[in-house]
């Protein structure tokens, strides 16, 4: 099986193409009620997902992927491939329950194991950017190269116990996980292309290597004792499902220095004169970003304090509190609020960077009608760090409480309705509303604060694929028409939806049922690409990334629109399904069914383009399209 897939946002030729074999999901259960209170259960599982990648029809070996900067639009071939991909994970399970009538104790283990092992090359090794058409960059790759990463256990050891205590039902319990990370040992060759040698790379264990100790307790009242209205509270704290994702950060092919940049500046004739085996500058090209190109040593870190110990893995504590009320024999309704709040965030801190190699800078927002107050506004907060460090990099993947505090911080509101009717009829319905808070304003390089996303600051952090550990990256100190962007508090409008369902009984067993929603759109925001003359007035000095070079076709990215206050269009769908129950035997239940997804075949924009410029706001994803499906379900 084959699939080419393309993107709003890039040339159909741009899309990747995947074949999806083999694949395959393999489940298996068991059960043994010793006794009418003692239960065990024992489970395992094991999926395999293949999903290697091939050129699209029509591209070429010789074809070189080209992404113009002014509405990030990638066209002519996708920027990487991957021969091969696999992404397979086994699962296991066992439990012992013990249950009598206002008693329920339970006790059981789970983990997971899971490879990654992806295949990575690049055409000619080499990408091209430009600017309003205008080469301003290459950008050379070491590929091909193969990574094997792998979750040796996901593991969580629990117990949870139930008592009924007259109007009072406690719920508590506590649960041990620990996680184990590998990378395996490999050999990569020499790329054709002859800019760096053949390469070793030898195992690395335990990373990550985690322990957490996750209490949850919930309690449930029986307030006027009729059975009417319950008063729930619950708290727990939750650890982030990770995957492979830190083995792969950790990965010393991947951490290795496979990629560079250098400045492009052309002649015309849209090819680049010079060598680009050569390091240095030399004829149209720039130096190359990184002159350890190829290097065995990595260029970023990741501290003990983050890869390993009790309770340093991503978390989060979720508190909900509820009032359920029965209103008369058919109906109820829910009301209640929900808060969560997160810990242990990273940062990615250049060690051979201080506040001080960075020069500070103002940009003009560009005249647009869609920006705020029609544009012309400063950008400022914006920096640029010194020519003697640009090439200077050694990162320290870190808790970022080490530098300041970091918050995320969801409050949310919930109002709902179920009813039932004797008719069979079933109508609900809701609303859900919040905001959400995200502070990183705290200094890790540039001065001002940390660099990085505002949900967990990280040089690494990408802006309209444009990788933010760049000298030239926007900081969070920056501020937007006097807005700074290091905290934002994401509106109740941005976080608003409207949900409702319903199923209504026909005769010859058919029913008809419906889901209807309503929610907000996506967040739009700007990253627009300025050009050194636009800012080398204000920086008093050409962008380090020139090197010295004349004309200056080196860029920068600067955010122009303050995240949280601009939104698209709300999206409104409607799913509609008609059932049919037929009985074939007494043991025999046929159920066959028709769906009529996205009925009003709405085009509701999922995905923007946040890249200023002629394609700005252009969406990148919309809903699916009408939808009419048929399948059937057989009970024996």
């Amino acid at each position: 099986m084959c699939r080419a897939i393309g993107a709003l946002g890039s040339a159909p030729e741009a899309g990747l193409a995947f074949h999806f074999r083999p694949t395959g999901l393999y489940q298996g259960d068991w059960k043994a009620p010793l006794t009418s209170k003692l239960l065990l259960e024992a489970g395992g599982s094991l999926s395999i997902t293949h999903w290697p990648t091939f050129l699209n029809p029509g591209v070429e070996p010789t074809h070189i992927s080209i992404l113009e900067l002014s509405n990030n639009f990638r066209y002519n071939a996708s920027a990487t491939y991957a021969n091969k991909r696999a992404t397979d994970r086994g699962a296991q399970r066992v439990a012992v329950s013990y249950i009598t009538g206002t008693h329920a104790f339970k006790v059981g283990m789970q983990i997971e194991e899971a490879v990654s092992d992806v295949g990575t090359y690049v055409h000619g090794n080499v990408n091209y950017s430009f600017r309003l058409g205008v080469p301003t960059q290459i950008t050379q790759y070491a590929t091909p190269y193969r990574a094997i990463d792998r979750t040796r256990a996901d593991m969580g050891v629990y117990f949870q116990d139930q008592w009924a205590i007259r109007r009072l039902t406690l719920n508590y319990g506590v649960r041990y996980d620990y996680f184990n990370g590998r990378v395996d040992a490999s050999h990569v060759p020499a790329p054709e292309s002859g800019w760096v040698p053949a390469r070793d790379f030898a195992a690395v264990s335990d990373v990550p290597a985690w322990k957490d100790l996750n209490p949850r307790f919930g309690a449930s009242y029986d307030l006027f004792g009729n059975g009417t209205t319950a008063l729930k509270v619950s708290i727990g704290r939750y650890v982030a499902k990770t995957g492979t994702a830190v083995a792969s950060a950790n990965n010393p092919i991947l951490t290795s220095v496979n990629t560079v940049t250098r400045t492009w500046t052309d002649n015309g004739n849209f090819t680049p004169d010079c060598d680009l085996s050569n390091r240095a500058a030399n004829r149209e090209c720039g130096p190359m970003s990184d002159p350890n190109f190829g290097g065995f040593n990595p260029t970023t870190h990741w501290a003990d304090d983050v890869l390993r110990g009790y309770g340093v893995r991503n978390s989060n504590w979720d508190f909900a509190t509820e009032i359920q009320r029965q209103l008369g024999s058919s109906a109820s309704v829910t009301a209640g609020y929900y808060r969560n709040w997160y810990g242990n965030f990273t940062v990615t801190d250049n060690q051979l960077r201080s506040p001080a190699d960075f020069d500070p800078y103002c940009i003009t927002a560009p005249l647009n009608r869609n920006l705020p107050g029609g544009g012309g506004y400063q950008v400022c907060g914006l920096y640029d760090v010194s020519l003697v460090k640009f090439t200077q990099v050694d990162n320290l993947v870190t808790q970022s409480s080490n530098y300041g505090q970091q918050k995320q911080i969801n409050d949310f509101f919930n109002i709902s309705i179920n009813t039932r009717f004797r008719s069979g009829i079933q109508l609900g319905g809701g609303i859900d509303t919040g905001r959400s808070t995200t502070d990183n304003c705290f200094v890790v390089d540039a001065p001002g604060v940390a660099a990085g996303s505002l949900t967990a600051p990280q040089t690494a952090t990408t802006v309209a694929g444009i990788s933010t550990a760049s000298p030239t990256a926007p900081q969070n100190a920056t501020t937007i028409n006097g807005k700074r962007t290091c905290r934002v508090v994401t509106p109740f409008r941005g976080q608003t939806q409207f949900k409702m369902n319903g199923a209504v009984p026909l005769p010859y067993d058919l029913t008809v049922s419906a889901i209807y929603q309503d929610m907000s759109g996506p967040n739009i925001v700007a990253a627009y690409t300025a050009s050194n003359a636009e800012i080398a007035p204000s920086l008093g000095r050409n962008l380090a990334a020139c090197a010295g070079r004349v004309p200056c076709t080196a860029t920068a990215i600067a955010p122009l629109v303050v995240p949280g206050t601009m939104y698209n269009h709300r999206i409104r769908r409607l799913d509609l399904r008609l059932t049919k129950s037929l009985r074939v035997t007494q043991r025999v239940r046929v159920q066959g069914n028709v769906d009529l997804y996205n009925a009003f075949n709405g085009s509701g924009v999922v995905q923007v383009n946040n890249a200023f410029g002629s394609q700005w706001r252009q969406p990148t994803e919309v809903q699916d399209p009408r939808i009419l499906q048929f399948s059937a379900q057989i009970d024996f």
